[in-house]
């Protein structure tokens, strides 16, 4: 799996001359903000078991006052059923007993107590598209 652009700057961005979170005007402090990177990352690089790019971008949306952020897979792609339970506590469609199902419930409430929205698109066979949107007044 490889990523088309580094992730580790897309957050660091949002906090850039940055005291404090407070002072960002976002409710993630960058702790919290690599977490969710992260576990979007592991999410993408899981759905594709043979390989292949995962891309990360943050934009500005159409909106001024909000930034999105994109981590787009080629991945397996969702079913519209388990889009529907994607952010269910201890949801999973993996077997694997290391994996718990509440990466993506996580995720989820960090984004809402952010002020931000969070979309999915996604097919069987189709790969992923995840978008958040967050408030931009944490960027001068």
């Amino acid at each position: 799996v490889t990523c088309a652009h580094d992730p580790a700057p897309v957050f660091r961005e949002l906090y850039r001359d940055k005291a404090d979170t407070a002072s960002a005007g976002i409710a993630l402090d960058l702790e919290q903000a690599s977490f969710l990177l992260e576990e979007l990352l592991r999410n993408s690089s899981q759905a594709m078991p043979s390989g292949g790019e995962i891309a990360v971008d943050l934009t500005r949306a159409s909106d001024p006052d909000r930034l999105v952020l994109t981590v787009t897979d080629q991945g397996e792609g969702m079913s519209p059923e388990v889009q529907a339970r994607m952010f269910e506590p201890f949801f999973s469609t993996r077997s694997q007993a290391r994996d718990r199902g509440l990466g993506l419930t996580l995720v989820y409430g960090m984004v809402r107590r952010a002020g931000g929205a969070i979309r999915c698109q996604s097919a069987p066979s189709a790969g992923t598209t995840m978008e958040i949107a967050f408030p931009a007044s944490c960027v001068p």
